[in-house]
């Protein structure tokens, strides 16, 4: 039966297909019914609280196949990857390093490449992957990151390029202008006002990568 599933914190379009028994995120996804979501939100993989996804009923395929033989069916299902750019204190690339990222007790071995980066698929389940790097280890909260036009989107990006944002009840009105400030010098975003506009936020999602 059909439904309609409220998002919660955490949660993304594949994990939630996963959940009612959809192998394919698209079926959902690409539902006339939630066209509105989808052009609020544009990434399946970055969805907020409260948002409302249509889960329509499931369909039954039927083959049609000679019987005495032997034959294979493939499900197509889109790979869910992480991404994950390791940069220093001074936002260069942590390059062609040698890393290990955990995920739901599997452990890869990893390098990262030219630009830092690691790319490994992760299952839809995948909540909590730890990266180990220079003997320093991040934990990445996976599905957590909010749309960046909410304030919690804004302020997570920001502090995951480096430009630091206190958090809201320990900062003054100063701290975030100045890192939005930062952030627009550094993109050469102009004039650098301090304010989040359409520009800014969609310049901030070209370089964090979502």
């Amino acid at each position: 039966m059909s439904t309609v599933h409220t998002v919660k914190q955490g949660e993304h379009a594949a994990r939630i297909a996963a959940q009612y028994g959809f192998f394919n995120f698209l079926t959902i996804w690409d539902h006339p019914r939630n066209a509105e979501l989808k052009n609020k939100r544009r990434n399946p993989n970055v969805l907020f609280p409260g948002d409302q996804l249509f889960i329509p009923d499931k369909q039954i395929k039927k083959e049609g196949r000679q019987t005495g033989a032997r034959h294979r069916f493939k499900i197509p299902s889109p790979q869910l990857m992480l991404r994950i750019v390791v940069q220093n204190y001074g936002k260069r690339p942590v390059a062609n390093t040698p890393c290990e990222l955990a995920v739901e007790g599997s452990v890869k071995p990893l390098t990262t490449d030219g630009n830092g980066q690691i790319e490994q698929k992760i299952p839809v389940t995948a909540e909590i992957a730890k990266l180990t790097i220079r003997e320093t280890e991040f934990s990445i909260r996976i599905g957590h990151l909010d749309p960046v036009e909410e304030q919690s989107g804004l302020e997570a990006r920001l502090n995951n390029l480096g430009y630091y944002v206190p958090p809201k009840d320990d900062r003054d009105e100063d701290e975030l202008r100045s890192a939005i400030e930062e952030f627009q010098r550094d993109h050469d975003l102009k004039p650098p006002t301090g304010v989040a506009d359409q520009a800014t936020r969609a310049r901030l999602v070209e370089a964090h990568g979502c």
